[in-house]
Formats: structure tokens, sequence, C-alpha cells
């Protein structure tokens, strides 16, 4: 009898410090998440250093995504992301509006004083751009100096209002940029269409800028 009962005990303590653990530890691996961490000091060594792992991965993979979707020299998102973006709201067929805005004479600013200069000047625009829209707006840099806000459920008005503080924000920093609008009401226009009507505007603003600065512009 008592031979019987320290076997019985060897059995629960076998099952209890090693037999759940382990069954415990296929189930987080199945599943992908992190395992808990008990049993003999082996197991729980093993389930320390799969957490490691899985955590580092975990990193890893957001750090990876991040980058996929965003501007490495702004930190906005990119224009992979800004494509996504419209695809999505273009099958919800939800009203939104389109801002796109271009650095005025950078090209001339790239060639006279450098493009550490001409860096600098792109991540302040940024920054100016992300605190004038809000965090449910989307701001992207879509290649160069051309940054894109895509703005969701917000009344005409408060649009031009928001377009209006950023062109000041960014003459308050010594730099000016142009601007375009184009609206799409729940529905509507083709996006291709929409793009090519809020360039349009935001390509006159430039011409008309450059008009005022007698700055030629071809």
């Amino acid at each position: 009898m008592l031979f019987a009962a320290v076997m019985l005990l060897e059995c629960m303590v076998i099952r209890r410090g090693i037999v759940h653990p382990l069954l415990e530890y296929n189930e987080s691996i199945h599943h992908g998440v992190i395992a808990p961490i008990h049993g003999v000091a082996e197991l729980r060594t093993l389930a320390e250093t799969y957490n490691s792992i899985y955590e580092e991965n975990e990193e890893r993979e957001i750090l990876m995504k991040h980058q996929a979707e965003h501007d490495s020299l702004t930190e906005l998102l990119n224009r992979r992301s800004f494509d996504q973006i419209l695809s999505l709201y273009e099958k919800d067929r939800s009203s939104f509006a389109l801002i796109l805005a271009d650095v005025d004479v950078f090209k001339q600013i790239n060639d006279t004083c450098g493009h550490d200069t001409g860096d600098r000047i792109l991540k302040r625009v940024a920054a100016l751009l992300h605190t004038t829209f809000r965090s449910i707006d989307y701001v992207c840099r879509i290649g160069g100096d051309e940054f894109v806000a895509f703005v969701v459920d917000e009344p005409p008005r408060t649009v031009r209002e928001r377009m209006s503080q950023l062109v000041a924000n960014v003459e308050a920093n010594g730099y000016s940029v142009a601007v375009g609008c184009a609206t799409c009401s729940a529905g509507g226009i083709q996006l291709e269409a929409l793009i090519k009507q809020a360039e349009s505007r935001m390509y006159d603003d430039k011409e008309e800028h450059y008009r005022r600065r007698g700055i030629p512009h071809g």
C-alpha cells in the first residue's frame, strides 16, 4: 500500500509538474501566445526562453509593419498606405476631403542649400501637418515634397479653416506651401478625378504664389 501511495504521488507530481505544463506550452505555441511559466525548473526555463523569443519576434513584426506603412524621413504614412486608405474609402462610399500640399521652390532649396536643409524643411512641414489635422485624419507623404491629408467627416468650412491654418503655420516657420482640396460626398466622384481636381487646384495655388513673388515657373 505504501508503494502504491508513493507511485500515485509520483504520478501526480509528474502530471502537475511536467505533463500539464507541457500540454499548456504546446497550446500556447499552437495559438501563438505567451506561455504560462510553471512546472519544474527546466520547463520554466523553457517557457521563459520561448516567451523571450516570442516578444522579440512580435516587436520585430511591429517594427516591420511600421516601416512598411510609414515614410522613413517624416514618419508620416507613405504612398502605399495612402493608396490603401483611398481604396477602402472608395469601397465604403463615405464622404471625405482630400487636401494636397506641396512645398514651394523646394527644388531650388535643395539645389542651393543642400539636401540636409531640404530634409529638415520636409520634417518640419510634416510635423505641422500632423498637428493641424486630427488624429482620426490620415496625413501622408506621397513623394518628394508632396503631402496629402485625408480628412473624414468634417464640414467643408472646417476643412478650409484647417487649410488656412496649415498655410499660416508653415509661413510662420519661414516656408510656404501650395494647397489644393477636393471633396467627395458619399457615393460621389471617382478617385482618379478627385485626385486630379485636388492637384489642379494645388498647382493653381502654386502658380499664384510664384506670380506674386515674381518667380518664373514652368
